[in-house]
């Protein structure tokens, strides 16, 4: 029985400690980034990518990383995020990919994006089963920021509006209205006032000026309409566009 008892102990203890495997890839749009401020990416899971944490100067890795597979209905798997270090601050700085665990991980080609992905035999697909970000527009203009684009019932997401100011005033409004299909139909407005003096430089800011509240299942559709009021400029986030969120349980793999 004291054998046995060892024997369970040692098990936890070895599952409880991470895994060095080889992973590699091909990161294609690295360049781009650098428009957005983004002056490097690096490879990482419970370490650091080795011997090199950033890319090749044509995008490609190789290397080991400790990590700590990840148990669940479907299999064994392990996380894999390639990180952003940007030169100013920057929304969304991790895109991550949930693999099935091997001790050789192929990634293949892929363009960073910072959100949630798994690989699968046809390449990367958006990862359902967890709360993923989304960003929406240029993180050095105006962007939002939906945290989690996949909500399940009862919870609720975050909307963050980014952009540049000199401290001019907001004004903002929203309605919700629910149409004869169910469509939870979320009107906003967003702009800044005209008729202040500013006399500072411009920074990057944020705001939340409003919450849809706990949602319930279905579709919210999130739509930009421009402001009626004087002396009042529009930011434009969703002007002329529309952005569905989904509640539903989430599943996966």
């Amino acid at each position: 029985m004291r054998s046995f008892f060892s024997l369970l102990t040692t098990l936890f203890v070895l599952s409880s400690l991470g895994s060095t495997i080889h992973v590699k890839g091909r990161i294609t749009n690295g360049d781009a980034l650098k428009f957005q401020g983004i002056g490097a990416l690096a490879i990482r899971s419970l370490d650091w990518l080795q011997p090199n944490t950033a890319p090749e100067a044509d995008g490609s890795f190789a290397g080991t990383v400790e990590c700590k597979p990840v148990r669940t209905a479907h299999g064994r798997w392990v996380d894999i995020e390639v990180f952003a270090i940007a030169d100013h601050a920057h929304p969304q700085r991790s895109m991550f990919i949930r693999v099935p665990f091997a001790r050789e991980v192929d990634l293949g080609a892929f363009a960073w994006y910072p959100s949630h992905f798994r690989l699968r035999t046809e390449g990367l697909v958006f990862d359902t089963a967890v709360p993923r970000d989304t960003l929406i527009g240029e993180p050095f203009g105006n962007y939002l920021m939906v945290r989690p684009i996949n909500p399940a019932p009862g919870e609720r997401v975050e909307l963050i509006f980014g952009f540049i100011s000199s401290g001019e005033p907001l004004e903002t409004d929203h309605t919700l209205a629910w149409d004869d299909r169910g469509v939870g139909q979320v009107e906003f407005t967003f702009g800044q006032r005209t008729d202040t003096a500013v006399y500072t430089e411009s920074w990057n800011e944020t705001a939340s000026p409003f919450d849809p509240g706990v949602l319930r299942a279905g579709c919210y559709r999130l739509h930009q309409v421009p402001t009626q009021q004087e002396h009042v400029r529009d930011l434009d986030f969703l002007l002329g566009r529309t952005l569905d969120i989904i509640v539903a349980e989430r599943t996966g793999p």
